[in-house]
């Protein structure tokens, strides 16, 4: 067992009011919330990058934690599959793998547990569009633009973070 790396699933699941599922299970997901599995990833190096390994799960999100000496941040996560990515991959290393800087993380605004947090803006840190009034017509209150206008436009926007 890797001191570091269960260190940093305790911080993060402390962080986000969890309680970590696989520490002790062979070949588990570190943290599983609601079906969704999360690796994390610890690293000393307050800059350090998330390493994704090529036999790594795509469905899976991967969660960077950084620190030492009890002192650790959750930095972001990212799914498997975006995580692959060959704009990561990263052969100047010892071990060949997809490294994802911290600046691609998508940041934790909230606790997982609470409600909405896998809503697509608040896993991107955007704020949820507003809930629009409508009029018996369907058409938004002060709004001209008819009754497709507003958050359904909001709701197929980029979310890539």
């Amino acid at each position: 067992m890797d001191v570091r790396g269960a260190q940093g699933e305790i911080a993060f699941c402390k962080a986000m009011g969890l309680y970590p599922t696989g520490m002790f299970a062979f070949r588990a997901p570190d943290v599983e919330v609601d079906g969704e599995h999360f690796e994390v990833r610890t690293t000393p190096y307050p800059n350090g990058r998330l390493p994704i390994y090529k036999r790594d799960r795509d469905d899976a999100l991967y969660v960077l934690v950084t620190g030492k000496d009890g002192k650790f941040n959750v930095r972001g996560w990212i799914l498997g599959e975006f995580g692959k990515d060959r704009l990561f991959w990263d052969e100047a290393i010892p071990r060949p793998t997809y490294m994802v800087p911290q600046n691609r993380l998508i940041a934790f605004k909230r606790r997982i547990w609470e409600p909405g947090f896998w809503d697509a803006d608040a896993l991107a840190g955007r704020p949820a569009p507003p809930v629009l009034e409508h009029d018996s017509e369907g058409t938004p209150k002060g709004s001209d633009d008819g009754p497709h206008s507003g958050r359904d436009q909001l709701a197929g926007g980029d979310r890539s973070g």
